[in-house]
This record gives C-alpha cells, structure tokens and sequence, in this order.
C-alpha cells in the first residue's frame, strides 16, 4: 500500500477523522473548563545545623545510654536535610496538619488514612544539592496552601524543640547520676590521703624526702669528719686519753643517729622517725593518692559544667529551623495546564481516528483480496467481543 493509497484511504474517511477530532476538541476544552484551579506555594529552609552539647568523648556515651534507645533509624549517608524531609513526611507531621485544617471534612474522605493519603498527593518535599529543603504545597484556596507550607514549618520546629528537650533531659539526668558516683570517689579519694598522711606521717613527701637526704647527707658527713680527726688524734695520744675518749663517744652518737636514719628505728615512739630507704615506696603511694584526687576532681568540675550546659539546652526555647522563604499565596495558578490538556486530547483523538481509518482500510483490502483471513479474523475477534467492529468493515 502506497502513500498515495493511504492518502486516498484517509480521503473516504475524512468525515469520520473530523467529527471525532472536532467532538473530542470540543469535550476536552469543556471538561478543562470545569477543572478546579490549582495553586502551589512554597516555603523554604535552610540546610539544619547539627546539635552540639559540647561534650567531646562524653556525648556518644550520653547518645548510647540515654538517647540510643529512641532514635530513629537513619541510613548512615543520611545529611541533616534529609532528616528533616523525613520528619517533614512522617504521619505525626502529616496528622497535626490535617487537625489544624480540618481536611478530612474539606477532602471529604470518611478514614483520616484517606486524608493522609490525600494530603501526600498535594505535598511534595525534596531536598536540593546544596541542602535546602523545599516545601511545595498545593490547593484550591493560594492561601490555604501558603498557611500550610508555612504550617509544616512550625510543626517541623515543635518536633525538633520536643526532640531536643527530651534529649537535654536525659542527658541531664544522666549527668545527674555521674556526679553524684563522681562525688564519692573523690570523697574516698580524699580519704585515703588523709589515711596515708596519719600513716606515713608524710604532709608534703616531696619537700620531706629532701629534708631527710639532707639531713642524712650532713649527718654522715660530719661523721666521716669526726672519724678522721678521731684517727688523727689517736696517733698523737694513747688509748685512754680523755680527749680520745670523748671524741670517741661523740662518733658512737653520730654513727647511731645515721642509724636510725636508715633503719627509721628511735628510742621514742612519739618521735618514731620513716627510714630513709622506705620512703620512696611510701612517697609514691602517696604521689598515687594525691593523683586520683585531682583526676576526681577534674572528673567532677568537667561533669559539673556539662550539668549546666545541659539544664540549658533543656530550657532553652530557641527556633530549631531557620527559614529563608515562607510561604506566600500564588498569583497564578500552578495546574491544571489547560491548553496542553485540549490540544494533547485532540491530537490524540485525530491519530486515534487515522490510525482507525488505515486500519479499517487494510481489514478491507484483506477482505477483497484474502477472505478466508479476513473470516478467520472476524471469526476471533468476535470471541473476544469485537464482531460488531469487523463488521463495519466496508466492502471494496
């Protein structure tokens, strides 16, 4: 079949292709004309920034303990912006709009899963590459759909404020636990110091093992110089000589007194002297003490501090969502796009009527040309419920 027979099969159909062009122009205007305007508004925010609490290795403890256990799952590669999508998207959002609107009565759906539904359909939230988060809302009144865009705003802002007050809460009463366990270790720190320093007798272990080589030093010093003058004077004098004797007795006294250095042994107990070779180990368990002290109390200052910050967080009422755009009633209507809807239905109704009128041309070639084709084909088309179409088919 040449172009020129296809062309002269379109002519014997020319009045068909026409009527059903014209008609269906004139149906789809009529119906475009009794479609609802549609208008879209538009709010946006910027990208959120994440919570701090200033609290270094102590925040994934706090996240772990007391704030791991609500959370919502959220992929890994999820940015702060789609975080917000979400909660933007989520049924506890989705429900507070539709009681402030009342749009289960304005959509006129009997289940609130309906309105929701229908609500999904007129809201779209989408996330751009540089983080902004976009609230497209549509309606019939352009007002409406700016109050709620902007509505969606205020609840995203309630859910973060409630979210981030019940996380300085936990938080809080978290920290609350820490110091008061921080407070007894520092106490049982404090005390074993003051056990120590009854014990040992060692106020400042520094300063008194400095004291003692001192005094040992100079003690064993003038005892070296005595045995020497003692020496001396024995090659000059006899055994027995008073002078001898005297001297003899005073190296006696100083090698005892460096004795009881050493040993920490004295006649005395109240005056019960440290040996000089214990005092390093009991120095260093009383540097070991004094250390756990002040870690206890670096721990308790540190946790004393983040008590604060975190009582106000928890009373903090600050906006949790910053807005670049609200939301603003549109001048023009966002849908329904008349003239594409006119002309796509009538050039689809002009293809549908030449695409009938080849075909029906081609069903009679074959009928002329091929009957026992052509009867097999009506025969199966009436099975299937289209005889009556092959039998329009004309006579050629």
């Amino acid at each position: 079949m040449t172009w020129i027979d296809r062309l002269l099969a379109l002519a014997r159909w020319k009045r068909l292709i026409a009527i059903n062009t014209i008609v269906v122009a004139v149906l789809s205007v009529g119906y475009a004309l009794l479609l609802d305007n549609w208008y879209r508004s538009t709010a946006t925010i910027f990208p959120p920034e994440e919570e701090t609490f200033s609290l270094g290795s102590l925040s994934s403890l706090v996240a772990v303990s007391a704030l791991g256990a609500g959370r919502s799952a959220v992929p890994v590669w999820a940015s702060p912006s789609d975080v917000y999508a979400s909660v933007l998207r989520s049924r506890v959002v989705t429900e507070a709009i539709i009681e402030r609107f009342d749009l289960q009565e304005l959509y006129d759906k009997e289940t609130l899963d309906g309105t929701i539904s229908e609500l999904q359909d007129h809201v779209e939230v989408y996330v751009a590459a540089d983080g902004m988060v976009f609230i497209h809302v549509d309606d019939k009144d352009p007002q409406r759909a700016a109050n709620m865009a902007n509505a969606f705003v205020e609840e995203l802002d309630r859910v973060n404020r409630t979210k981030r007050h019940t996380a300085a809460g936990q938080a809080r009463i978290f920290i609350e636990r820490r110091i008061a366990q921080a407070t007894v270790d520092l106490a049982a720190a404090e005390d074993h110091v003051r056990e120590l320093q009854v014990e040992t007798g060692l106020l400042d272990p520094e300063e008194q093992v400095k004291g003692a080589v001192r005094a040992m030093t100079e003690l064993e010093t003038t005892l070296i110089l005595k045995e020497i003058e003692l020496q001396v004077l024995e090659s000059r004098v006899g055994p027995q000589h008073p002078e001898r004797e005297s001297l003899s007795r005073e190296v006696s006294e100083l090698r005892r007194k460096l004795a009881e250095l050493e040993e920490g042994s004295s006649e005395s107990k109240a005056d019960e002297r440290i040996a000089i070779r214990e005092l390093p180990d009991l120095a260093l368990d009383h540097f070991r003490a004094l250390r756990e002290v002040k870690v206890q109390e670096a721990i308790t200052e540190f946790l004393r501090q983040q008590y604060e910050q975190f009582r106000i967080q928890e009373e903090r009422d600050t906006p949790t969502v910053y807005v670049l755009d609200s939301a603003r009633p549109a001048d023009r209507k966002h849908h329904p796009r008349r003239s594409i809807l006119c002309i796509s239905a009538t050039l689809a109704a002009f293809l549908g009527s030449v695409g009938f009128a080849l075909s029906a041309e081609a069903l009679a070639r074959m009928r002329a040309h091929d009957p026992r084709t052509f009867e097999r084909l009506q025969a199966l088309a009436g099975e299937v419920g289209f005889g009556w179409l092959m039998r329009r088919v004309p006579e050629r």
